[in-house]
C-alpha cells in the first residue's frame, strides 16, 4: 500500500470512531450530537477514486508498452531492421570516409572523401541488400542524403532493389548536400549509378556536381527533384513518359548536355531547369506540358515546341530565356 492509501485508511479510522465515540455521547440523555459522517464518505471515495485513477495509468501503460512492442515488431518483422544508408550503416558493412582537400581556387581549399575498406581505396561498391552486423540483421530500404556526398573518386555504385527511396539534399553556406552529389568527379574513369525500379523521385540535388554522362531514370520515377543533375557531366537523358514533374534547376549549368528526351507525360517544367545548357542541340517540348518556368531555357538555343494552345496563352509566352524558338516542324 503506498503512502496516500495509508493516509487515507488511517484518516478513515479516526473519522469513523469519532463518530461512533459523538454517537454514544448523544444516546447519554444530553442533548444528541449526530454524527457527520459526510468526511469519511468523502475520504472513501476519494481513496477509491485515486484507486481506480491509479488502475486507469496502469493500463494506459500497459497499452503504451504493447504498441511499443508491436512497433518492434514491425520494425524488426522476421527479425530483419530497416535502416537508411549513411555512415554509421557504411560502417557496419566495414567502410570508412577519409577526408582530403584540394584546391579550388589559389588560398580556396575544399574537402572531398575517400571511401576506403581497411586501408585500400574503394572506387565501386554493391549496396547489399541485407547484412548482419552484432547478430542483428538490416535490410536497407533508403539512401541517406549524405551517403556518399563529395566521394569524388568513387565511379561505380550499384543500389539493390530493396532500396526504395533517396533522401532529398539541400544546400546551404557551408555547401550543397546530396546521396551522390561530387561522385565520381575527380576519376577519368566512366562513372555509373543504377537507380532501381521502385524509386518515385529522382531526390532534390543527387547528383549534383556528380561526374556521370548517361543515367538510366527508372519507370517507377515520377519527379525530378530540385537541381537534382545541376552542374554534373551528363551528355545525354531520356526522361520516361511516367515523369510528371521537372524541378526547378533540374539540369541547370549541364554544359555537356547535348541530347534531352522528354516523353509525353511530363506536365511541368520547373524554372532553370535546362538554364546554361549551351551545348544543347536540340529540346523537343511535348504537347503534354502545360506549365513552363521562368528561364528554364536561358542560354539554350534550339528549342523545338509544339503547337500548345495552353503554353501560348501563358503571359509573356514565348518567356522562357531561350536565345530563340523555332516554330513546330511542318
Amino acid at each position: 500500500m503506498n503512502t496516500n492509501k495509508k493516509y487515507f485508511a488511517l484518516m478513515a479510522i479516526c473519522l469513523l470512531c469519532v463518530a461512533i465515540f459523538t454517537s454514544a455521547c448523544g444516546s447519554g440523555g444530553g442533548k444528541s450530537i449526530p454524527a457527520d459522517n459526510s468526511a469519511l464518505y468523502y475520504l472513501l471515495a476519494q481513496q477509491n477514486a485515486n484507486n481506480n485513477q491509479q488502475e486507469e495509468n496502469n493500463q494506459q501503460e500497459n497499452n503504451q508498452q504493447e504498441e511499443n512492442n508491436q512497433q518492434e515488431n514491425n520494425e524488426q518483422e522476421d527479425g530483419i531492421i530497416e535502416v537508411t544508408l549513411d555512415d554509421d550503416v557504411l560502417n557496419k558493412l566495414g567502410y570508412q570516409k577519409e577526408e582530403k582537400t584540394y584546391e579550388e581556387l589559389p588560398g580556396m581549399e575544399k574537402k572531398y572523401y575517400v571511401l576506403k575498406k581497411g586501408e585500400e581505396e574503394i572506387t565501386s561498391i554493391t549496396i547489399p541488400a541485407t547484412f548482419t552486423h552484432e547478430n542483428k540483421t538490416y535490410k536497407i530500404t533508403k539512401i541517406g542524403n549524405k551517403a556518399f556526398c563529395d566521394c569524388s573518386l568513387l565511379t561505380n555504385i550499384t543500389i539493390p532493389d530493396t532500396v526504395t527511396a533517396i533522401e532529398d539534399g539541400y544546400g546551404d553556406e557551408s555547401g550543397s548536400y546530396g546521396a551522390f552529389v561530387g561522385v565520381g568527379r575527380f576519376s577519368t574513369e566512366e562513372t555509373t549509378i543504377n537507380i532501381p525500379n521502385g524509386i518515385t523521385k529522382i531526390a532534390d540535388c543527387a547528383f549534383l556536381g556528380s561526374g556521370i554522362k548517361t543515367i538510366e531514370i527508372p519507370s517507377s520515377v515520377t519527379t525530378i527533384g530540385v537541381d537534382a543533375f545541376s552542374s554534373s557531366q551528363l551528355t545525354t537523358i531520356e526522361i520516361p513518359s511516367n515523369v510528371t514533374t521537372i524541378g526547378e534547376g533540374a539540369f541547370v549549368n549541364c554544359k555537356k548536355l547535348t541530347t534531352v528526351n522528354i516523353s509525353e507525360g511530363v506536365t511541368t517544367i520547373g524554372a532553370d531547369a535546362f538554364f546554361h545548357c549551351q551545348n544543347l542541340e536540340r529540346l523537343d517540348i511535348p504537347d503534354s506540358v502545360k506549365t513552363i518556368g521562368a528561364d528554364a531555357f536561358k542560354s539554350v538555343g534550339n528549342i523545338y515546341y509544339t503547337d500548345c494552345e495552353e503554353l501560348k496563352s501563358q503571359t509573356g509566352y514565348p518567356s522562357w530565356g531561350a536565345y530563340h524558338y523555332n516554330e513546330p516542324l511542318i
